[in-house]
């Protein structure tokens, strides 16, 4: 049987349990394909997996052992039966949340065709590794949960981020005037650069007051990538016609008082929002900003940092031939 080099857990836990081994190459079904990938994202919401938050908020039941990471960019190796609208050797990014053939922290994985797509123009492998997963919650946010709206004031809290970055990018293309609170100085500048209208440090002194003396009362839409007592001050300061709304998994979720109306949305990806996606990146220059390649062995330490200060996305390179940045 022929085997991968993969980053799995044995059980739900710490960024501990995370271990690299030897395990066998999954094998395509019908509409599905086989990718060797170069690269994998990492996203916030792989932490929420690895400690079982998606198993107990979903019901389900995991086995082990088990593989991590929802987004990858790669080569086809293998098409299944019925699958065929991409082929072997083509340059791909694909997605696979609770993927149930192993996720993306590997030399190899099986995908959904519908859930593939050819790499964007101008992209390299780690770029469209790293744009997928946050770029499709980024667009459900914004688009399905919130409908932004062009002239819309919108204000993004953890704008900084993996998802943030994007999602200020997508919001400004849509036409959106938007107001990011990002983390540090550094976070500042790559909201300010990701073309906010307003980007201020949401761990500074005082957020609330530094907004009110910039002219800013209230908004329209609200885009919550962390919770906390900012994000809940923050939903008291969206106009009640408007709307907030958060992915499930950050932490703490907001307080459903703050803002009765709060929207949970799940970034789950499809072929239909896929395509969307590709369009915006396409037609609007959006890229992810990559702060950090690891190696497979340099997961648990990624998911660390996870909880602590970076900026943009993060990238684990999963071919030995890729380069490191």
């Amino acid at each position: 049987m022929a085997t991968m080099r993969a980053a799995a857990i044995r059980r739900f836990g710490p960024e501990s349990e995370i271990g690299v081994e030897e395990l066998p190459i999954p094998e395509p079904g019908e509409g599905q394909l086989l990718l060797r990938l170069s690269y994998a994202g990492i996203g916030s919401w792989d932490a929420f997996e690895r400690e079982g938050g998606y198993a107990s908020m979903l019901g389900t039941r995991a086995s082990f052992p088990y593989i991590l990471g929802s987004q990858g960019a790669g080569l086809v190796v293998e098409a299944g039966r019925g699958a065929d609208r991409l082929k072997p050797g083509d340059p791909v990014c694909a997605t696979g949340f609770l993927n149930p053939k192993g996720g993306f922290y590997a030399e190899y994985a099986v995908v959904d065709e519908e859930l593939g797509l050819p790499i964007p123009r101008g992209y390299s492998r780690l770029e469209a590794a790293a744009v997928l997963g946050a770029g499709l919650t980024a667009l459900r946010g914004l688009s399905d949960a919130l409908r932004l709206r062009p002239g819309e004031t919108l204000c993004v809290l953890g704008a900084s981020g993996g998802v943030g970055h994007l999602a200020v990018q997508l919001a400004a293309a849509m036409g959106a005037r938007v107001v990011a609170l990002a983390s540090g100085e550094d976070g500042v500048a790559l909201a300010s650069a990701c073309g906010a209208y307003l980007a201020l440090d949401g761990k500074g002194p005082d957020p609330l007051d530094e907004l009110r003396a910039r002219g800013i009362a209230s908004f329209d839409k609200l885009l919550l990538l962390a919770g906390g007592s900012l994000a809940e001050e923050l939903c008291r300061m969206t106009r009640p016609e408007g709307a907030a709304a958060f992915p499930a998994g950050i932490a703490p979720e907001p307080d459903p008082s703050a803002f009765p109306g709060a929207l949970r949305f799940y970034g789950e990806p499809d072929r239909e929002i896929s395509g969307r996606l590709l369009a915006a990146i396409e037609a609007g220059g959006i890229r992810p900003h990559v702060d950090r390649v690891f190696e497979l062995e340099e997961l648990p330490a990624a998911h660390r940092l996870l909880r602590g200060h970076h900026l943009g996305a993060m990238a684990a390179r999963t071919a030995r031939d890729s380069p490191r940045g």
